[in-house]
C-alpha cells in the first residue's frame, strides 16, 4: 500500500468515527446504518473479499480462482440465510420469502470457476 492509500484509509476512518457519519450500508439482503455494527463490519467484510478476488483475477494469480469459489460459496450462503432465516426472526407478522436477484449471478460464477480451476492451475 502507497502512502496515499494509507492516508485515504486513515482520514475516512477518522471522518467515520468522529464526525459520527451514517450511512446505508446492504450486500445479499443484509443492511445496516452503522458501519461499525457486526452487519457493517461483515458486509464490509465481503466488500473486501470482492476485492481481494477482483485483484487476484485481473493479474491471473494462482491462488485467485480458489478464493472466488469460496466467495461464492459465501455469497451463495448469506443469500440463502437471508431468504429463508431472517423471516422467520423478523418482527412482522406472516412469513415471506424475500428472492435474492443476486444467486441468478453467483451460481453462474461459482460454476464458471469451479470448471475454469485445472485450467488456471495449469497456467499459473
Amino acid at each position: 500500500m502507497d502512502i496515499y492509500g494509507l492516508w485515504l484509509s486513515c482520514s475516512h476512518l477518522f471522518t467515520i468515527r468522529f464526525f459520527d457519519v451514517t450511512f446505508n450500508v446492504a450486500f445479499y439482503g443484509l443492511e445496516t446504518t452503522s458501519p461499525h455494527s457486526l452487519t457493517g463490519i461483515l458486509i464490509i467484510s465481503l466488500f473486501s473479499i470482492k476485492g481481494v478476488v477482483s485483484f487476484g483475477l485481473w493479474t491471473e494469480k494462482s491462488w485467485a480462482v480458489n478464493v472466488a469459489i469460496v466467495d461464492a460459496i459465501i455469497g451463495i450462503y448469506i443469500c440463502i440465510i437471508t431468504m429463508f432465516v431472517f423471516p422467520f426472526l423478523s418482527e412482522s407478522k406472516g412469513f415471506f420469502v424475500e428472492l435474492r436477484l443476486e444467486l441468478a449471478a453467483l451460481i453462474p460464477y461459482w460454476i464458471k470457476m469451479r470448471r475454469i480451476k485445472e485450467e488456471w492451475k495449469q497456467r499459473g
